[in-house]
């Protein structure tokens, strides 16, 4: 509740409860005014880690949080906050999905009580607050008193679930994932409000990956400058076309890298990538403009930035400025590291773009191994090799069947990294493993020993899939 009126302080005045109360009232309205007015969309998350491994229990539980809610309210858990974890498979069981999930704390109620226990609850009423007491020591004397402190109740919805009373925004979406397990897992896109771009994880990697693209894709066409000596001063209408498109990337390449290394708000990275997404459209022939361009090849104008659902507008921008970046200049590879699984520990899994399957881009695996020559590769992994979809790889290696086709690259061409060290295999997409690495957007290997597994990790074994031009 807000209050814009200020006590008003006298000598000989009797303090009760609620002068201190209106005055905490007081300050946190200037400060929730002061907020909107030098910082736009001034709420939402600035940390966030959900326990994604225990989604596929049917747990959802938030290791830490920080958030800024609409009203002000600032929620730190662990900190000032108690909230409990929930299983939520039978309301997944039955639900349309994807399946919304919400946090929020009661809101303030300005003429009932605010403060209880849970043990005084009833007919659905939850308090605000409970109390929990705190050693607090004297910064004096270092004596030592047990305080009492005001603890906000935290609760988490899913779906429909009747959210009156209750300050809420939404934290997360679940579907189902690919494969016979069908177990819960996040949303990609489903982005939630953010303070920061830091505090959701596939955000901001998406943002720093367009970034890194911008960057390569100009020092490629640096490269191609600096060989062919090109000017604009004197050089054909070729030459300059070149170094203009070599300047965009310049400049924007530089500003929004050094923007991201600080902490910023979503809504300055979108205006950033839209002017980036204006600079590059003019050298696409088909519009000019900035647009975005759907999997039907129909352009539409850029979606505006919305606080609470900005995932897929930040996914279709970063597309958009993707392919622009393929008329203008040779893209690097894209790539998708194998990783531990988090439940089978001799399992290593790659996930791959959806994008990449639509496509039917060219993938690549490729491991670095400065210390050994192209036959050791041959001998000592490639032979050993067999990649197929997560739920495969463990049946592959008991079986001895051959998995996904595999073929050495000795020479590696243009669209791939020359890396010294670095060995690649073209995998080929057909065969009977396929359509099921399709189906569950990865492929895997299975590891004997522990050791072997840390052997290819240390080798940073990968996926790489080369970008065609749009």
């Amino acid at each position: 509740m807000r209050m814009w009126m200020g006590v008003h302080w006298e000598e000989g005045m009797f303090l009760r409860p609620q002068h201190l109360q209106m005055l905490g009232r007081h300050w946190h309205t200037l400060l929730e005014a002061s907020l909107g007015f030098a910082v736009p969309f001034p709420w939402g998350f600035s940390q966030l880690e959900i326990a994604e491994e225990e989604l596929a229990n049917g747990v959802f539980k938030i290791e830490r949080c920080e958030l800024l809610l609409p009203s002000g309210t600032l929620v730190r858990i662990p900190g000032n906050t108690k909230i409990d974890d929930v299983n939520f498979l039978d309301i997944f069981a039955g639900a349309e999905l994807p399946l919304d999930v919400f946090f929020g704390v009661p809101v303030l109620r300005p003429n009932l009580a605010n403060v209880g226990s849970p043990a005084t609850e009833g007919g659905g009423r939850r308090y605000r607050y409970s109390v929990e007491e705190l050693e607090f020591c004297d910064e004096n004397t270092g004596a030592a008193s047990e305080l009492k402190t005001r603890c906000l109740q935290g609760r988490l919805f899913f779906g429909q679930q009747d959210r009156e009373d209750y300050e809420t925004v939404r934290i997360a979406s679940l579907e189902r994932t690919p494969g016979p397990t069908a177990a819960p897992r996040l949303v990609e896109t489903a982005v939630p409000p953010l303070l920061s771009i830091r505090a959701w994880k596939r955000l901001q990697t998406r943002v720093e990956a367009i970034v890194a693209r911008v960057e390569a894709t100009g020092a490629g066409l640096a490269r191609t400058a600096n060989r062919s000596n090109m000017t604009i001063s004197a050089g054909p209408l070729p030459h300059v076309d070149h170094l203009l498109k070599l300047h965009v990337l310049n400049e924007t390449g530089e500003a929004l890298n050094a923007f991201i290394q600080s902490r910023p708000h979503p809504y300055l990275v979108y205006t950033h990538l839209r002017a980036i997404l204006g600079r590059l459209s003019v050298f696409d022939r088909a519009h000019r403009r900035p647009v975005v361009v759907n999997a039907q090849n129909q352009a539409a104008g850029v979606e505006p930035y919305v606080h609470d659902r900005c995932g897929p507008t930040f996914a279709s921008l970063i597309d958009r400025i993707d392919v622009l970046l393929g008329l203008i200049g040779q893209a690097p590879p894209e790539r998708a590291d194998f990783q531990q699984h988090p439940t089978d520990e001799h399992l290593l899994v790659a996930q791959l773009q959806p994008r990449w399957i639509q496509q039917n881009l060219p993938m690549y695996v490729g491991l670095d191994s400065p210390e050994m020559d192209p036959d050791e590769i041959h001998n000592q992994i490639f032979t050993r090799m067999k990649i197929a979809a997560p739920s495969d790889a463990q049946w592959l290696h008991q079986t001895g069947a051959p998995g996904l086709p595999m073929r050495e690259i000795r020479n590696p061409g243009p669209e791939l990294e020359s890396v010294s060290g670095r060995y690649y295999f073209r995998v080929e997409r057909d065969g009977t493993f396929w359509p099921r690495a399709e189906q569950e957007g990865a492929v895997a290997m299975y590891m004997e020993t522990l050791e072997d597994l840390k052997r290819l990790i240390d080798m940073k074994m990968a996926v790489y899939v080369v970008q065609t031009s749009a």
